[in-house]
């Protein structure tokens, strides 16, 4: 890492940067801590998407930095389905939904409606399969499993264990033999 919080690898990545050190902040903060030249970099990007604010949250709050005012931002853009879409007015989506969720869950924001109309969006976003995507019948693992991992973090509703439960075997299912993760078409990353 880069003393700017940059890293070396976002240039060889299929990723966007803030997504690359996102994950990192994730990962680093599961082993010990998150930098906070990482951190400051995260907060920087102006970006005015859902996901971005939603990845800054969560790297604020593993920072011990107080993320109230991306999640009150975050929980402004709810939309009347209960789910988020990419930015104000947009149409509610399963990934920007997840990754709200996982803002809410890491910020223990506090309106506990606004998340139980997010679960319940995010389930009825599942495809019949057990898998999420971006938009209906088009399913990826990144969505799945950031929907999975959401739907951690939204309590013990029967409904919600069921999407839970489906979702994780979806994924289970996308592995080949040695139990490495199959890519998507052409071996592109699915996003």
């Amino acid at each position: 890492m880069a003393p700017d919080g940059s890293l070396q690898s976002e240039a060889a990545s299929g990723a966007l940067p803030l997504q690359v050190r996102s994950e990192t902040a994730r990962t680093l903060k599961q082993l010990a801590s998150t930098p906070a030249a990482l951190a400051d970099a995260i907060a920087a990007d102006t970006e005015d998407n859902t996901e971005y604010m939603a990845c800054q949250a969560v790297s604020q709050v593993q920072a011990g930095r107080s993320a109230a005012s991306l999640l009150a931002a975050l929980g402004a853009r709810q939309n009347s389905d209960g789910g988020f879409g990419g930015a104000p007015g947009f149409a509610s989506n399963a990934l920007d939904t997840a990754w709200t969720m996982l803002a809410f869950s890491a910020g223990a924001y506090a309106d506990g409606a606004a998340r139980g109309r997010a679960a319940a969006y995010l389930v009825s976003q599942q495809d019949a399969n057990g898998s999420f995507g971006v938009s209906p019948s088009q399913p990826s693992a990144n969505v799945s499993a950031l929907a999975v991992m959401a739907l951690q973090t939204a309590g013990g509703d029967p409904m919600v264990q069921n999407a839970l439960n489906q979702g994780a075997a979806w994924l289970r299912g996308q592995r080949d033999a040695n139990g490495a993760r199959i890519a998507g078409p052409a071996g592109q990353w699915q996003r």
